[in-house]
């Protein structure tokens, strides 16, 4: 709502009020009583339509009730609301339309009478217990039967119609109604009927001499042994009331109009200038929130400088009841900034109903600005540098401006009353002219470029802005023309359109030059798109060759395709003149040009000349551009500087193209290099070290086969290591002697050796190869590590190549990774072979201290081997690793390594060990740990040595592990040790049975042994 005392009225409102859209039914405002009552924010309020508010099965009448609605007060009755809680309640709907934010909206005022519908249910069900006070009662009360006959009525009801028992009962009861009611009414009656509970109806009734009051009436149906005989209904008369209703509605929106549609804001001030009141308008005009500054005195905000003597006009108007004072003075708003204030205080302060003086003011912020715009536009207007004439509205000239006179030559007095035809120039035709005044006019301002002519008589391009002034009746008073002279910017727009086309078609040749794969493609798309900016289909592209020093014509279009010319020398005719001196050639016609070489003129076609350019990169002539344009058409001069610019970036994407081979050949090549290296250290395979370098060789280098031979120094000749890209298998290259055929000069020479066909020939064996396997020419390198030959890298070639310096390099480079590759591989051979033997030694060692110990300890013969084998077979059966197999045996093997340290007369005594002698026997494993731990090899055999008489409950020895704690392999051997002492005869006892065996392992899984290890021990000899 608009700020005032209807806003105040509607926010403060006890009853819940909302303004609605009728076309969107969306909500625009609610007030504080709909929030609370309904439970819905102001925000969620505002994101709803009204019929989110009601039970689905009502929206269909709330769609047809608002499609209904009529223009000025409009009582709705009682609907049923939703709560944001999804309770119900009942409202009694009063609306009234209006414009509200340039939409056609609803004021809704809505009355919760949920109490009261609860209170006439109750009334109902008690009709009989009350029946007795119907008669005295001032409603209407009557009964209808089922064909809606008045059967029934009380002492109201027959002296508010005015007529007798007799003339009313048996009287239907449409007959009381309005006729376009009755249809309502019967609907009404029915819904009863059938049992439904109805709403409270509104409608006006007619008494018998003719007279019409207004009555709500509501109905109940009356049963009688479960059956409907009759309806009893209420009708009250509310004609005063809804005439009051409708005054107050009347009165408030008169007061709200009032109000909104002021242009003053309301203060009331006290008679010291403390501010008592203020209409909500107030705080938004200087920014202060609603009431913020109640309370404080009016005087804080003034401008130091209007202070004195608004304080003074103040004081009169206190001492002077009734007294109205005006003034405009500054105040400062809540931003700090100051704002011109138009006042009138008047006083009241004797006003019972007011006591305070009435201060209407608005803000003339925008008065005053304005006022000090006008004045700064006026002597705007003569300053500016544009021209500007104001005429009357038939077009004659009123006044100008200073710079309507530089502009045209024409002073005040020669143009004023004169007509802006002055200025015609002619240039523009009527019909230009006619739909200039029929836009202004229409009153639409005209915008558009025109040329003029000055007094002097030069013509001038001018764009001109016409506006039409219209006054508060609509019509049209004056024209305002602004005019800007526009001549050397059209003249720049010109240019810069030329400009722009050319940066468009270098930006687009540019493109498509980037997109290219190739020379050939790019050279192609580059001929296309010129030929396409120039209009033409004729062009050549001719590149030159520094092998053969000639300029060969490499892409062609049009006519100039159909000509084959030979290639040309620098120099020589047209082409090879511009190539030489790097110039511009333009010729008007190609065949009669003294430039054109004789045997050339014949294929030329007569009466087409052209432009040959040349096409260069960083000074250096890459070769020639050629158009060809019919002798009546002529290239301008910004068409050649296109053209020199389009050969320039020709040149330079020719200079990149071969710029970008280049680093992408020496990016594969690193690339196989890198490969190479990886083989090298990546594998130790040769094989498959040599097929990565013929792989590379053969890729990189563009060759159809390679090999490469390996010298064995022992027979003094070189055998075949691998090969590629043979047809057949390579049986004349299984042995070469050192000194003979090409691979062995060159390993005999150190130097790499060629061949071609003529002095293959001298070699009958590899005149053979060549001739099945169609070679051309051939290509040997040394492979040379450390100062010696070790072999050859041979690559041949089927047609015929011709190799550059870096062909020779890359090959030269790759020789030598295969040289590192040979070396590396025989070094690693003798040192597994080394490596082999020396394992071989250390295994024979460890199998002869095993042997001592056995004979030391006076173990049964083989018992060290036995265990070691049924502890490797246990440790796969339980699924550890092949890798691991190596130190569980020598583990096995140094199990009682350790005894060493026992003295003999406790290790050989046959009596019983005292507890002393036992606790030195306990020790062999840390022993064994101590003798074996520095030996870097046997560390990860150490597990059975150090572990193996540790017991899963923890009671073993030497550390009491228990459990998983104990290493694994140490649990394995544990087992196969115990098993091979108890089934082996030993010097105190024989050897027991397998039976027994099994039953004392059995009796120790969980204490001595692990059970899992028991479990897959009894599976392998279960199988034995």
């Amino acid at each position: 709502m608009s700020d005032g005392p209807g806003n105040l009225f509607f926010n403060h409102n006890p009853l819940p009020m909302w303004v609605y859209d009728l076309e969107t039914y969306q909500f625009l405002e609610v007030n504080h009583a709909a929030v609370e009552k309904y439970g819905w924010s102001e925000a969620e309020f505002l994101s709803m339509t009204i019929k989110d508010i009601r039970p689905t099965e009502d929206v269909p009448r709330l769609v047809e009730n608002v499609e209904h609605v009529t223009e000025g007060l409009d009582e709705a009755g009682v609907w049923r609301h939703l709560r944001k809680d999804g309770s119900l309640i009942f409202v009694e709907i009063v609306s009234h339309t209006l414009e509200y934010k340039d939409r056609h909206a609803e004021l809704v005022v809505a009355m919760d009478v949920t109490e009261r519908k609860q209170a006439e249910k109750a009334l109902r069900e008690s009709e009989e217990r009350f029946r007795s006070y119907i008669e005295n009662a001032n409603d209407n009360i009557f009964t209808l039967d089922l064909h809606g006959r008045i059967t029934s009525a009380n002492r109201a009801m027959y002296e508010k119609l005015g007529c007798t028992e007799s003339e009313l009962l048996g009287k239907s009861a449409l007959e009381l109604a309005a006729l376009e009611r009755r249809a309502e009414i019967a609907h009404a009656l029915q819904r009863i009927w059938v049992g439904e509970s109805i709403e409270e109806v509104e409608l006006p009734i007619q008494t018998f001499d003719g007279k019409t009051f207004i009555v709500q009436i509501r109905g109940r149906a009356i049963y009688k042994d479960g059956k409907l005989v009759e309806t009893l209904h209420i009708a009250r008369d509310v004609t005063e009331q809804k005439r009051a209703e409708q005054e107050i509605k009347n009165n408030e929106e008169r007061f709200r109009a009032l109000i909104e549609h002021g242009r003053d804001n309301i203060s009331l001030l006290s008679a010291s200038g403390e501010l008592l009141w203020e209409s909500l308008s107030d705080s938004s005009t200087l920014g202060f929130a609603p009431n913020q500054f109640v309370g404080r005195n009016i005087f804080e905000l003034m401008h130091p400088e209007d202070l004195a003597w608004t304080q003074a006009m103040f004081e009169q108007v206190v001492q002077t009841p009734g007294e109205s004072k005006e003034g405009i003075f500054r105040l400062r708003h809540n931003d700090g900034s100051w704002r011109w204030i138009e006042a009138t205080a008047t006083n009241l302060l004797e006003e019972s109903h007011v006591q305070a003086v009435v201060v209407n003011y608005r803000d003339i912020s925008a008065r005053k600005q304005a006022e000090a715009s006008l004045r700064l536009r006026g002597a705007a207007l003569e300053a500016a540098a544009n021209a500007i004439v104001i005429t009357d509205a038939e077009g004659i000239i009123q006044w100008i401006n200073p710079a309507f006179t530089r502009l045209t030559g024409y002073s005040m007095e020669e143009a004023v009353g004169k007509n802006p035809r002055i200025l015609k120039s002619g240039t523009q035709n009527e019909t230009f002219y006619k739909e200039l005044w029929d836009t202004i006019h229409a009153g639409k301002p005209w915008h558009g470029e025109l040329t003029n002519k000055r007094k002097d008589g030069l013509f001038y391009q001018e764009e001109q802005l016409i506006t039409p002034l219209i006054d508060s009746t609509g019509q049209i008073t004056h024209f305002i023309a602004i005019k800007q002279d526009i001549t050397e910017r059209k003249r720049t727009e010109a240019e810069i359109r030329q400009r722009v086309r050319e940066l468009e078609t270098v930006n687009r040749i540019s493109i498509a030059l980037r997109a290219s794969s190739n020379q050939k493609h790019a050279l192609a798309i580059f001929l296309e798109e010129i030929i396409n900016v120039f209009d033409t289909r004729h062009g050549v592209i001719s590149l030159w060759d520094p092998e053969t020093e000639r300029l060969n014509q490499v892409i062609a279009r049009g006519w100039l395709a159909e000509i084959t010319e030979r290639p040309i020398r620098s120099g020589e005719g047209i082409f090879g003149i511009v190539f030489a001196s790097g110039e511009t050639h333009v010729s008007t016609e190609f065949a009669s040009d003294p430039l054109t070489l004789p045997e050339s003129r014949p294929l030329l076609h007569p009466g087409w000349g052209g432009a040959c350019l040349p096409i260069r990169s960083n000074e250096k002539i890459l070769g020639v551009l050629t158009l060809a344009l019919p002798s009546q058409r002529a290239f301008r001069r910004e068409d050649l500087r296109l053209l020199q610019t389009l050969a320039e970036m020709a040149g330079t994407t020719l200079h990149r193209m071969s710029l970008n081979q280049e680093v992408r050949l020496h990016l594969e090549r690193l690339q196989s290099l890198r490969q190479i290296d990886m083989a090298i250290t990546g594998s130790f395979d040769r094989r498959t070290t040599l097929e990565t370098i013929l792989t590379q060789v053969i890729s990189q280098l563009e060759v159809s086969a390679a090999d490469i031979l390996m010298l064995d120094p022992k027979v003094n000749a070189l055998h075949l290591g691998a090969y590629q890209g043979f047809a057949n298998p390579l049986d004349e290259l299984v042995y070469v002697p050192i000194g003979e055929g090409f691979a062995g000069i060159a390993v005999s020479e150190k130097r790499a050796v060629n061949a071609d066909m003529e002095s293959v020939r001298r070699v009958p064996e590899f005149y053979h190869l060549w001739q099945r396997e169609g070679f051309s020419s051939y290509y040997a390198v040394p492979l040379i590590a450390k100062g010696r030959p070790i072999g050859v890298l041979e690559t041949y070639q089927r047609t015929t190549i011709t190799p550059n310096k870096e062909w020779f390099n890359f090959i030269e480079m790759i020789a030598g990774q295969a040289a590192i590759a040979l070396e590396n591989a025989g070094l690693l051979e003798d040192l597994e072979s080394a490596n082999a033997e020396l394992m071989q030694a250390y295994d024979s060692t460890i199998e002869g201290w095993s042997h001592a110990m056995d004979l030391r300890d006076r173990e049964t013969e083989g018992h060290t081997q036995r265990v070691s084998d049924r502890t490797l077979k246990l440790a796969r059966q339980m699924g550890i690793p092949e890798a691991d197999m190596t130190h569980i045996r020598r583990g096995a093997l140094l199990h009682d390594i350790g005894k060493m340290g026992i003295p003999d007369g406790i290790l050989f005594k046959s009596g019983p060990l005292t507890d002393e002698e036992w606790s030195v026997m306990r020790r062999h494993p840390q022993y064994a740990y101590e003798m074996l731990a520095p030996i870097e090899y046997l560390r990860p055999a150490l597990d059975i040595p150090h572990y193996h008489h540790e017991k899963w409950d923890g009671t073993g020895y030497p550390h009491g592990l228990k459990g998983d704690k104990i290493p694994l392999a140490a649990r394995i051997f544990a087992i196969a040790d115990v098993w091979d002492a108890l089934t082996s005869d030993r010097p105190y006892r024989p050897a027991w049975s397998r039976e027994q065996a099994f039953e004392y392992i059995r009796e120790q899984s969980g204490k001595h042994f692990d059970p899992q290890v028991v479990e897959e021990f009894f599976k392998i000899i279960g199988n034995v």
